[in-house]
């Protein structure tokens, strides 16, 4: 299948940017690229008041491997995005979290040429979010261009999206144990991880889901006391619930 690359940048006709702050036009320098100092509520709930840009692809269109150019004028660079998260929905209401990545910060340089990003392949969707957790070292944030690669249009939503509905997990803060509660559209196998806040696997394991309403239990014996994030992964859509754990 051949691939086309999104420049999405913050002038152009074919795609559509939201975000606190818009440029008229774009590079690496700090005056054109996209640069935000306020926090304002996010598309996604569950990112509450952030440094946010939403782009609209105008079609649900299967991705795959990025490029991220952070912002590159001498005496800014520490405006430029560090950590931040992806998240992707095909109706901007139902998001998915891809998960976390990191830049490192611009050289200064006019030889500059940014860094590979997330590889995004198997995600399909309309609206990519990305939400900016750290800089290195400024409060204003952001960063210059980004260009993702694209396989076209998918034929339709239901046949290409297994979309996940809302990940509950229950009881949480959680003692011996956890059920975990999710609906999906289709019968289907997924990976189960639950990760420490250093980042480290700790409990990985598959589940076969039904059409429908899953429950299932987790079982937290030998675990310390602590936060989690569980998260569900079928290769092609991914959701996460954060997990507390007491252990008396």
């Amino acid at each position: 299948m051949k691939a086309t690359i999104l420049t999405l940048i913050f002038c152009f006709t074919s795609l559509i940017v939201f975000s606190q702050c818009f440029q008229d036009r774009h590079n690496t320098s700090i005056d054109q690229a996209w640069v935000t100092c306020t926090k304002m509520e996010s598309p996604n709930d569950l990112r509450g008041t952030s440094h946010w840009i939403l782009y609209d692809l105008k079609t649900v269109q299967q991705l795959g491997k990025t490029h991220f150019w952070n912002i590159n004028s001498p005496d800014q660079t520490d405006k430029g995005l560090r950590e931040a998260i992806i998240d992707y929905s095909v109706d901007n209401t139902i998001w998915n979290e891809w998960g976390r990545f990191t830049l490192s910060e611009g050289t200064a340089s006019g030889f500059y040429e940014g860094e590979p990003g997330p590889d995004l392949t198997g995600i399909s969707a309309r609206y990519i979010l990305i939400t900016i957790v750290e800089t290195h070292g400024n409060t204003c944030a952001g960063f210059g261009e980004v260009r993702i690669e694209s396989f076209g249009e998918t034929s339709s939503v239901e046949e290409n999206f297994l979309s996940f509905a809302d990940l509950n997990v229950s009881p949480n803060p959680a003692i011996d144990f956890t059920n975990l509660s999710i609906e999906v559209s289709k019968a289907q196998s997924v990976n189960v991880q639950i990760t420490n806040l250093q980042g480290k696997v700790v409990s990985d394991f598959d589940k076969n889901l039904i059409s429908g309403k899953n429950e299932f239990q987790i079982p937290l014996n030998g675990f310390a006391n602590g936060q989690y994030q569980i998260s569900i992964d079928n290769g092609r859509d991914r959701k996460s619930a954060q997990l507390t754990i007491i252990n008396l």
